[in-house]
């Protein structure tokens, strides 16, 4: 079988038409999932990149066990395993943080290719060119470290087509060109872009907020987002739709490539990110990875809750799922698809009974956490979710516990914990149950 998994990078499911967005252009996404499976809930299990892209490539939970680290050299994955039943394998990428610093994401892929620059990236120096940002420097995250880096390595791009996705969307497209009479394949294209900083080209910032004049922050400080004036949050929130368009336009063109080579309707598409983005939401901008924050911020489902569109060879209509997915899933449906047997020890289950219609439901519950930072407990953000759409978000000795009704509050602005107290404890029971089950040596957090 063939198969074609897009990542993009802090893509937030609700600002794709797809899932009711009604003001941001996504035409290709939007026209992928009208011929796929769209999944409403499906959730992230490890935050953020790295630890989401080892669930991925892993088929295995990493939050108990580790926090952003390099892929195990000694840990099967899914590349491996579908180059091993003889499928041809790929990753184009601009992530750089998947090969930066020995994290070794490109093993197992019998070809790698990468778009280099993005974020910071040490690609230029430039020590002739003075770089300066346009709002002071504590307005960016780590003092705008990162957002100069950035602009050096973009000093010399004249043309869309310099933008990251552009690159990577075209490099995968030659590699189509190369390989697409092979009968099975894997091509991961995994693009960094919508992550900051949130510098589109000009005009797809013009689509949504047409004439400003004020400061312009590609890469703000993930803060309580009030030292942003609500005009200036308007610009921000206008720059990372713009950066959204743009992801789209490229990607399509990799679709489009599918289609132009006959073999769109025999490739197996996915179409998903690793997690979202406060963007004003619970008066936040950022994320909050935890790592060394003092105040780490819960995961709602602002970040939690990620788009899903899996779209099978020779479907032709759309389909809505309530199905409750995760990461480590993927390994194991893709491998299920392709008759090939899943390594020992995954803790993913495979959806493909989804896909193929013979089942409605996946998981009772899903298990999001921020990654395990101290041996002997957790100190990081869990959020569990019930199939009925209860949610608990718990776990640092800083921030009290909270709970809520999805169903009632999606928007997650109450929590109801004081009157629901044995709902929570429930919860807080399945995660402890879900950490015996992976043979995790810790006691789930008290509530």
């Amino acid at each position: 079988m063939r198969f074609l998994v897009v990542m993009c990078d802090t893509l937030r499911r609700d600002h794709l038409g797809c899932y009711g967005n009604p003001w941001i252009r996504t035409p290709h996404f939007d026209r992928l999932a009208e011929q796929a499976t769209v999944f409403d809930r499906a959730y992230i299990a490890s935050f953020p990149t790295i630890p989401n892209r080892t669930d991925l490539f892993t088929g295995k939970f990493t939050f108990p066990f580790k926090g952003w680290a390099p892929l195990d050299r000694a840990e099967p994955t899914l590349a491996g395993a579908l180059g091993g039943a003889g499928h041809v394998t790929q990753i184009v990428h601009d992530t750089m943080h998947l090969v930066n610093n020995g994290n070794f994401f490109a093993r197992g892929f019998q070809g790698w290719d990468a778009v280099r620059g993005g974020e910071s990236d040490p690609l230029e120096t430039l020590a002739n060119v003075p770089i300066q940002l346009p709002c002071p420097d504590d307005e960016y995250r780590d003092n705008g470290r990162a957002a100069k880096q950035y602009l050096r390595n973009r000093h010399f791009w004249t043309t869309e087509s310099d933008w990251f996705v552009a690159r990577t969307s075209a490099r995968a497209c030659q590699w189509l060109e190369r390989n697409y009479k092979a009968r099975d394949f894997l091509l991961w294209l995994d693009t960094f872009e919508i992550h900051e900083p949130w510098d589109p080209p000009q005009w797809y910032v013009d689509l949504y907020d047409p004439g400003y004049t004020g400061k312009v922050n590609i890469h703000p400080r993930y803060d309580y987002c009030d030292y942003l004036s609500p005009r200036e949050l308007r610009q921000v929130r206008a720059r990372y739709a713009g950066e959204v368009t743009l992801v789209d336009t490229w990607i399509g063109r990799v679709l489009e490539k599918l289609e132009l080579l006959g073999i769109f309707d025999e490739t197996l598409v996915v179409l998903t990110s690793d997690h979202g983005m406060y963007l004003g939401d619970h008066g936040r901008i950022g994320k909050h990875t935890v790592v060394d924050d003092a105040d780490p911020w819960p995961l709602y489902d602002v970040e939690a809750r990620i788009p899903l569109v899996v779209k099978t060879p020779g479907q032709r209509k759309s389909r809505r799922t309530q199905a409750m997915v995760q990461p480590p899933d993927l390994m194991p449906t893709l491998l299920d698809l392709a008759g090939t047997p899943t390594p020992a020890g995954r803790h993913g289950l495979s959806f493909a009974p989804i896909l193929t219609g013979k089942a409605r439901r996946h998981r009772t519950h899903v298990f999001c956490g921020g990654g395990l930072r101290r041996e002997g407990r957790f100190d990081t953000p869990i959020t569990v979710t019930r199939d009925d759409g209860w949610t608990l978000v718990f776990g640092h000795p800083t921030n009290p516990p909270e709970l809520y009704d999805l169903k009632a509050d999606p928007q997650q602005k109450r929590s109801v914990l004081r009157r629901n107290r044995l709902i929570a404890e429930g919860l807080r029971e399945e995660f402890a149950r879900f950490l015996g089950t992976l043979g995790v040596p810790i006691e789930a957090p008290s509530l």
